[in-house]
């Protein structure tokens, strides 16, 4: 009798099935790597932007008012940009190094008048001393 021998069945489709999933678990890595890539852009866009620095150092002069004795308040920003802020009454004024148009936010303290230029990073200080408050807001970096 004769006999034709052909490969086992089903050799065929494991090597298929093989090369489509490694294709799968590459084309995974390359989605994961480029959502990383997006996220880091959107969050360096929105966290770095004046207006949220704006409103975020509005915020804290206002939290330092609850305050019932000395505080310290570190507000730290993205390393990559720099900001300029203009502290007049009760209005903080925000620019970047890449956007130089200025947003601004309100407090519910009174601090008085104050200029910062080139800052990656502030500090709130709130003490009392002899029944007198005093507010200071200076930059490092």
């Amino acid at each position: 009798m004769f006999r034709l021998q052909i490969g086992r069945k089903g050799d065929e489709t494991l090597t298929n099935m093989l090369q489509i999933l490694s294709v799968i678990a590459i084309l995974l890595i390359l989605a994961f790597r480029a959502v990383n890539i997006i996220l880091g852009a959107v969050d360096l866009y929105v966290m770095a932007s004046p207006k949220v620095v704006a409103m975020d150092m509005g915020s804290l002069i206002t939290a330092s008012g609850a305050a019932t004795d000395s505080v310290t308040i570190f507000y730290p920003t993205t390393a990559e940009v720099t900001y300029g802020m203009t502290i007049s009454d009760k209005v903080v004024s925000v620019t970047s190094s890449y956007e130089q148009n200025p947003y601004s936010s309100k407090t519910c303290v009174s601090i008085g008048n104050t200029n910062i230029e080139n800052a990656v990073a502030f500090t709130i200080k709130k003490s009392r001393q002899n029944g007198q408050t005093k507010y200071e807001v200076s930059s490092i970096g």
